[in-house]
């Protein structure tokens, strides 16, 4: 219901019914009326059970409504009280104030404080009838109209602030009720009702999925507490917010150093000279550092094609032309050079020209 509904129907009630005072004489000096309408409205306008109060406040006396109280809900409460008539919509809607119905009862309310829901859905959800569904939220829980009225939706939901959540006990001291609201309240279906047991069977979200809601969630519940001013407190989630941001820059240094090691690796692959021989190759990469970015570096040490174009088999001494292939290939101080057909990647021997050699290493 609207507020400047509420003030209406507020103003409509007698001086002497006791709704959100102790008034019982009837009195009509002008200064007290304005008191009581004052008290009245504002305990009305925070209360989301007003349509049954208002109802119970006349009936008790066995007042007849106001004609203009047009509510279909208030003169359904009104006749019951009054009269012991009751629907069945009604009577199932006052099935759900007792006790034992407190975690369905508990269900219903949090599903009407999301904006995204229709009374339909909620309707499906909590498995009611929607006339039910209806009555109830506007005899006892009342805020479909108001769900944009953020300080209202507040008070429901957070009724001491959110300083209960840096009690180090909150999960265990909050109730299953005030769980429910607040996680509607952040307008997640799916913690809602996995919160009240039924585990939906959706898509579920991947591991690394995962540790990143997680670490964002850390981060927002760190930043809410440093904002309300506990900064200097020693608070569990601030500790582990901490441990993220410190976690996040050192992975920072190591990826910037882990880029100029790489940048160094492929400087000095440029530079290696292609007609040089292997023992001189090898010679070069022992000055680079041993620790390097995480990752394979690839090396590509055989010259080009253009560098056979003028002969197949570079210059090599009388002796190393007289000695056979394979003691020249176990003698890297002889610079040789294979013709395109006979060469072939390897990775371990470095006494074996024109390869490519790969270097992987762990940071």
């Amino acid at each position: 219901m609207l507020p400047e509904k509420i003030k209406q129907l507020v103003e409509l009630v007698p001086a002497d019914l006791p709704l959100y005072t102790s008034v019982t004489e009837p009195t009509y000096v002008l200064a007290v009326l304005n008191n009581l309408f004052i008290k009245r409205a504002a305990g009305a306008l925070f209360d989301r059970s007003f349509g049954w109060k208002y109802a119970k406040a006349y009936a008790e006396r066995q007042i007849q409504l106001p004609s203009s109280v047009s509510s279909d809900a208030i003169r359904s409460a009104w006749m019951y009280i009054n009269s012991g008539h009751c629907s069945a919509e009604l009577r199932d809607a006052l099935m759900l104030r007792e006790d034992s119905m407190h975690l369905k009862r508990a269900l219903l309310e949090a599903l009407l404080i999301m904006p995204s829901l229709s009374l339909e859905q909620i309707s499906e959800f909590t498995g009611m009838p929607v006339a039910v569904v209806k009555l109830y939220s506007e005899l006892w829980f009342d805020v479909r109209d108001r769900l944009d009225d953020r300080p209202f939706i507040a008070n429901i939901v957070w009724p001491k602030t959110r300083q209960v959540t840096f009690q180090p006990d909150y999960l265990k001291t909050a109730t299953p009720e005030e769980l429910l609201l607040r996680a509607a309240h952040e307008g997640d279906l799916e913690v809602v009702m996995n919160l009240f047991g039924a585990v939906s069977a959706g898509n579920r979200p991947t591991e690394d999925e995962l540790k990143k809601l997680l670490r964002i969630r850390v981060l927002e519940e760190a930043w809410r507490a440093v904002q309300s001013g506990g900064v200097h407190q020693d608070l569990p989630v601030l500790r582990h917010a901490i441990k993220i941001v410190v976690a996040d820059e050192k992975a920072a240094r190591r990826a910037e150093e882990g880029r100029g090691k790489a940048e160094a690796w492929s400087a000095t692959a440029v530079n290696l000279t292609p007609g040089g021989s292997v023992l001189e190759t090898a010679k070069t990469m022992s000055t680079i550092p041993a620790q390097m970015a995480s990752g394979t570096a690839w090396l590509y040490l055989a010259p080009s094609q253009e560098a056979f174009k003028g002969s197949e088999v570079s210059d090599v001494s009388d002796v190393s032309n007289r000695l056979p292939f394979k003691d020249r290939l176990r003698n890297p101080d002889l610079s040789v050079s294979l013709p395109p057909g006979l060469r072939r990647p390897m990775s371990c021997d470095l006494a074996t020209p024109n390869r490519c050699l790969t270097e992987t290493v762990t940071a």
